[in-house]
């Protein structure tokens, strides 16, 4: 069976957790992951951003989604028009 190896340091502790799941774990947190930022985008909330559930394979997808839609996030526009103000 193909596992997934994640580690994520908890800098608090001075700790490494790391861990072994079934790919197909991946696979369900990932789908899950972007169906729930999907949800928050057609519910009109811009502001949420995918966390990366895989690991290094998937973080250009998660940079990806997370970058395509921080132009569209209010906070965004807000820092574009006042850098449009200065100019």
């Amino acid at each position: 069976m193909l596992r997934y190896v994640i580690a994520r340091p908890i800098p608090a502790l001075g700790w490494l957790l790391v861990a072994t799941i079934p790919a197909q774990g991946v696979l369900q947190s990932m789908e899950r992951s972007f169906l729930q930022a999907f949800d928050y985008a057609r519910a009109g909330d811009l502001e949420h951003r995918v966390d990366n559930p895989g690991g290094e394979d998937i973080q250009h997808l998660v940079d990806s989604y997370n970058d395509m839609v921080e132009p569209f996030s209010p906070r965004s526009r807000t820092r574009s028009r006042r850098c449009a103000i200065w100019r």
